[in-house]
C-alpha cells in the first residue's frame, strides 16, 4: 500500500527577505562619494567616448554594472551618469539589492527601467 504523500503549505514570508534584512545583507554604496584621484583611469575604456559607454552600460547586466561601478572613482562617476540606473537607484534601490542577492543578471538598466516605468504588466499585458 503505497503512503499519502502530504505536503506543507509554505509561507511565503519564509523565502523572501524584508527592507531591513535586504538592506543589511546588501548595502549600496550610492551615497557614497569618494575624492576623485589626479590621473583616475578605466584601463582601454579610457579610448571610448563618454556618450558610447553610457550606452554600453544602460545594456550592462545590474550585477556586472555595480561590480564597474567599484572599480574606481571614474567608473563609479560613469554608472552614476546613466540617467536610468540613477533614476532606479533613486526610486527603487531594493529593487537592485534583490537583483544583487539573487544574483539575477538577466536584467540591465535599460529594461528594468522599462518594466518599472510601464503602467502595464509585463506577464499579460494589462493595465496596472
Amino acid at each position: 500500500m503505497a503512503m499519502p504523500r502530504t505536503y506543507t503549505k509554505q509561507n511565503i514570508c519564509d523565502n523572501t527577505l524584508d527592507e531591513a534584512q535586504l538592506a543589511t545583507r546588501c548595502p549600496l554604496d550610492n551615497g557614497r562619494r569618494s575624492i576623485t584621484p589626479v590621473h583616475p583611469s578605466i584601463g582601454n575604456l579610457d579610448k571610448l567616448p563618454v556618450e558610447i559607454l553610457t550606452q554600453v552600460l544602460m545594456y550592462t547586466d545590474v550585477p556586472s554594472i555595480t561590480r564597474f561601478r567599484r572599480v574606481n572613482s571614474l567608473a563609479m562617476l560613469l554608472v552614476d551618469s546613466v540617467p536610468k540606473y540613477a533614476a532606479i537607484i533613486k526610486h527603487c534601490p531594493n529593487i537592485i539589492r534583490a537583483i544583487l542577492s539573487i544574483e539575477a543578471d538577466g536584467f540591465n538598466c535599460n529594461v528594468l527601467y522599462a518594466t518599472l516605468s510601464s503602467t502595464r504588466c509585463s506577464t499579460c499585458d494589462c493595465l496596472v
